[in-house]
């Protein structure tokens, strides 16, 4: 029972952490066109 919850929050975590950095690409992206 501990394992699951366990691992639901790593999947969570996970996915907020993919989250984070397709964000930062798009961010950094819109920066990039901006600048030329």
């Amino acid at each position: 029972m501990e394992e699951d919850t366990w691992k639901q929050e790593q999947a969570e975590c996970e996915v907020r952490n993919l989250a984070f950095l397709i964000q930062f690409q798009y961010i950094t992206s819109l920066a990039h066109r901006k600048c030329r």
